[in-house]
């Protein structure tokens, strides 16, 4: 299992068994991946969209899963939506549009990483898209997840964030 995928499960789970707290997990992932049995990739309510390796496939299946998402606010019964991954900004922007939602957006780490480590045009290249994805993302949030008190200062720091900010956390027993 990737590690965003661990990451997403390990915080259902804690939800689950800390609150009482189900969820739903909607997610868009290769389909060298469909052939894992679905416990394996998530624990819950989970709707798995899967796409071709390749921009196109990627591209259609994106769209396929921003309209289940929005479908799925418009007809059920959700408090709010976390938003998580590495092109959140439309999803975001749609959400917004669509529902009035409590929307968070779940933050993982920094983006300077993918130049700090082995500087190349292409990570700076991909860094500057994701970083102004980030910021694209936050103006259709009302609140994020931050896995440390440093990132949480980072968002505030660079983004001029000044809404809602959680240091989320899992218990794991």
């Amino acid at each position: 299992m990737c590690g965003e995928l661990q990451l997403i499960r390990n915080r259902s789970l804690a939800l689950k068994n800390e609150f009482n707290i189900e969820t739903q997990f909607y997610g868009l992932i290769s389909t060298d991946k469909q052939k894992l049995p679905q416990q394996e990739l998530y624990t819950g309510k989970a709707d798995f969209t899967f796409f071709k390796m390749n921009p196109l496939g990627f591209i259609k299946g994106y769209r396929v899963l921003v309209r289940k998402v929005i479908e799925a606010l418009k007809n059920g019964n959700y408090s709010a939506v976390v938003i998580s991954g590495a092109f959140p900004f439309n999803i975001a922007k749609r959400i917004k549009k669509s529902v009035n939602i409590y929307t968070v957006y779940d933050s993982h780490g920094v983006w300077e990483e993918l130049i700090e480590f082995k500087p190349s045009l292409k990570r700076k290249m991909r860094y500057l898209f994701f970083k102004a994805n980030e910021k694209a993302t936050l103006k259709h949030c009302d609140g994020i997840f931050a896995v440390t008190g440093e990132l949480k200062n980072y968002h505030n720091k660079n983004y001029g964030w000044n809404k809602n900010s959680f240091i989320s956390f899992i218990i794991i027993l």
